[in-house]
Formats: structure tokens, C-alpha cells, sequence
């Protein structure tokens, strides 16, 4: 188990060249890496909009919208049918069989936000 530092205050900076321990575990191995290697890591996977506490430990995460015009008719229901992705790291959204469906592949609570402008 990992220890965590919780004494920040007498700890010098860390440098872009310092090692750092990495456990993959996929493969069950340890790896080394610089601190410069591993925010260019986190830098390239940052989904749209930045991180969140609650976005590092959600593995299923999207980002879908409507690109093309479209007309609602006042008083209708009408399903928007999404036509972009900006990401989808877990591969649960369809834009093109089943246009906007999320397929939730984990049981719990689900909290979808949207933006009609």
C-alpha cells in the first residue's frame, strides 16, 4: 500500500527531471518515469473542460453535442439527436446506430447535464 504525503510544508519542490515510481496495473509491474513524462501524460488524456475529483474516479465519462441546426416545435417532446463526440472514454455513447445512446455499463446513480441555447 501507498503511502500518502501529508507533510507538504517541509518538502522541497519537485523538479521536471525527479523519477517517479509508477504501478501499472495492468501488468502488474512497476515503472519509472520523470515528472515531466508524466504531465505530459495527464496533459494528453485531460478531457475538455478539465478534471474534477469526481472525474478521475469515473471511468465513464462523454461529452456529446448538436452541430448541425435543429427545430423543436413549441409544446412537442422531441429526442435531440447528438451528432458530435469530444470524447467518450469509455466507449458507452452511440452517435450514429442508436444517435445519443448512453449505455450505462456500471449500476449507481447517473448524472447527465445539458445546455439548450
Amino acid at each position: 500500500m501507498a503511502k500518502q504525503i501529508t507533510d507538504n510544508a517541509s518538502k522541497s519542490p519537485v523538479a521536471q527531471e525527479d523519477i517517479l515510481l509508477v504501478r501499472d496495473v495492468t501488468s502488474n509491474t512497476d515503472k519509472k518515469t520523470t515528472v515531466s513524462g508524466l504531465s505530459a501524460a495527464v496533459a494528453a488524456n485531460v478531457p475538455e473542460g478539465g478534471l474534477s475529483s469526481k472525474s478521475l474516479t469515473n471511468p465513464h465519462q462523454f461529452r456529446v453535442y448538436r452541430n448541425a441546426a435543429f427545430s423543436l416545435t413549441a409544446g412537442s417532446f422531441a429526442k435531440i439527436p447528438y451528432d458530435t463526440k469530444s470524447y467518450d472514454t469509455g466507449s458507452n455513447l452511440d452517435i450514429v446506430t442508436n444517435t445519443g445512446r448512453f449505455t450505462a455499463v456500471t449500476a449507481g446513480f447517473i448524472t447527465l447535464m445539458r445546455q439548450f441555447t
